[in-house]
């Protein structure tokens, strides 16, 4: 949403936003890369990865949120999510 281009020298603005203490977490699926080979050799491989991991987000999801985290980016076979522990400015 905010795009910002400076040169050396020009002086910014403070751009609107919070400061927050947060625990990171990045969770991956062990075993993907073998699992993912496995299955390619099947005909419905791909369609039983995908279920595999939709389980997995799921499961992950479920979690976060019951412990009041977000879930901020999906890569692959990982999940990167925070939880916030304090507000220090705004």
């Amino acid at each position: 949403k905010w795009l910002v281009q400076a040169k050396p020298g020009d002086e910014l603005e403070e751009l609107p936003g919070t400061t927050s203490q947060a625990a990171m977490l990045f969770a991956d699926a062990s075993g993907f890369t073998a699992l993912t080979e496995r299955l390619a050799l099947k005909p419905d491989g791909a369609e039983l990865m995908c279920q595999i991991m939709n389980r997995f987000f799921r499961a992950v999801i479920a979690i976060v949120t019951r412990y009041r985290g977000d879930v901020l980016k999906f890569a692959g076979d990982s999940v990167f999510c925070a939880f916030e522990v304090g507000q220090s400015s705004g």
